[in-house]
């Protein structure tokens, strides 16, 4: 009886670990540094502001509201939704952390407004309206979360890829250092939001691979970050190849 008890308990046994070891794989993400380590807060700000500057550009008039405004209007909410929930977790103090929540709630319900002029307008007032509040006290960090469409960031990366090699160039960089400090910090926010959405993954594997490609992607824009905040020329130019090197890996592998 002992022999029939062994042999029937270990395949249970087995069972359950194929079953664990497959979960903790398709779950395998990298711990989560801290924030301020890839996207530091004053920079994720500036973009802030810039977003809803454009998202106001494109709303300004709603007869014009045509199908090229909508499109960019899509990205530039799914992008600021990012934004905010970076900044609402982020581990350094800044004026937006009580409000950061209500400003990507607003931009999320924005990129679902599509066509609706009106429905887009409302949330860009409410997006205002947070943006504006002010709090005496500082929340605690929030958790990052699954925020926005990955279609819509995907979208995104390469259009401010483009603006930051553009803004970053050696003849630019020191008068242009706000600007591309503040779209390097969006790329590695963009990239640690995407690490937690793996609908392109479509087995245990292929999510490992997305996670690591996310990381690869959100150091490399870090890089740029600091080296941009350092004022190193070479170092920006080397950090731009490796980040441009990632978006063309991840191409290779997801891009369908």
């Amino acid at each position: 009886m002992a022999g029939i008890r062994a042999g029937t308990a270990r395949p249970a046994i087995f069972v359950f670990a194929a079953c664990l070891a497959t979960q903790l794989l398709w779950s395998n993400e990298p711990e989560n540094p801290r924030v301020s380590a890839f996207a530091p807060a004053e920079d994720l700000l500036t973009q802030v502001d810039f977003y809803i500057e454009r998202l106001s550009d494109a709303l300004a008039d709603p007869a014009k509201f045509d199908e090229a405004r909508q499109s960019r209007a899509w990205k530039d909410a799914n992008t600021l939704a990012v934004l905010a929930m970076i900044l609402a977790a982020h581990d350094e103090s800044h004026p937006l952390k009580a409000s950061a929540p209500a400003i990507g709630k607003a931009a999320e319900a924005l990129a679902l407004a599509e066509s609706d002029a009106e429905r887009a307008s409302e949330a860009l007032a409410s997006i205002k309206r947070a943006r504006a509040e002010t709090a005496s006290a500082e929340p605690a960090p929030e958790k990052l979360q699954k925020v926005a469409s990955i279609a819509a960031l995907m979208k995104q990366v390469p259009l401010v890829h483009a603006g930051l090699r553009r803004s970053a160039a050696p003849a630019r960089l020191a008068k242009m250092a706000k600007e591309s400090a503040g779209q390097s910090a969006t790329l590695a926010a963009i990239a640690q939001a995407a690490m937690l959405d793996d609908q392109y993954a479509k087995s245990p594997e292929t999510a490992a691979q997305w996670s690591g490609l996310c990381v690869r992607m959100r150091d490399a824009a870090a890089e740029v970050n600091a080296a941009i905040r350092a004022q190193d020329a070479p170092r920006v130019t080397a950090g731009l190849q490796q980040l441009l090197e990632s978006c063309d890996a991840c191409h290779e592998k997801f891009r369908r």
